[in-house]
């Protein structure tokens, strides 16, 4: 995914908007194959605010909302969800939302625990390593925020990876979206 990434910023770059949105596209199946709801969503999204032909959009829109469907009908209540979420990356901005998001947590998904880590942009993020390995080790499941130095959110999902944690990208950039992260991280714990 990361070669599809970099890619993917090369053409955003360059102006050749249709390999760029092939490559978004190509990402969106991906994560529709692996039932990861949210960053297909996500990614829809921007397909169409990328204004990408309709040919493309609409067959992943319908498999989206059979996935939906899918799941509606397996019947597990987001109040029954549970788990320790780990919440990476950020800045100053995020940070201030911490106890909007944990209020919300507690009032509509009490069983949900989240940790945060916020990292800011220090080019020092090696330091932070260690703790952040251990952190995503006793954690369920990651959410990693899209303000992370590129490095340090390589480490990040390629350590979920190794140690079979799902993780969810935060694409937004305030309480709510931080929030719906965060519990989209906890619809992937395996049950």
């Amino acid at each position: 995914e990361e070669r599809e990434l970099s890619l993917y910023r090369l053409y955003n770059h360059l102006q050749q908007l249709e390999n760029a949105n092939n490559i978004l596209s190509d990402l969106t199946r991906r994560a529709l194959g692996r039932r990861n709801l949210f960053e297909a969503e996500g990614l829809i999204d921007l397909l169409k605010s990328r204004r990408a032909d309709r040919v493309v959009i609409e067959p992943l829109e319908h498999w989206l909302a059979g996935l939906r469907e899918a799941e509606s009908e397996i019947g597990a209540t987001e109040n029954d969800l549970s788990g320790t979420i780990l919440f990476v990356g950020g800045n100053e901005t995020q940070q201030r939302c911490e106890s909007g998001v944990r209020q919300v947590l507690s009032s509509d998904f009490p069983k949900i625990q989240a940790t945060f880590r916020f990292t800011g942009w220090s080019s020092n993020w090696g330091r932070e390593v260690g703790a952040i390995g251990t952190a995503i080790s006793e954690a369920d499941a990651v959410v990693v925020c899209r303000f992370i130095r590129t490095g340090l959110g390589c480490f990040v999902r390629k350590k979920a990876g190794e140690l079979e944690k799902p993780w969810v990208a935060c694409t937004g950039t305030g309480q709510d979206s931080m929030a719906r992260a965060i519990v989209e991280a906890a619809k992937l714990i395996p049950r």
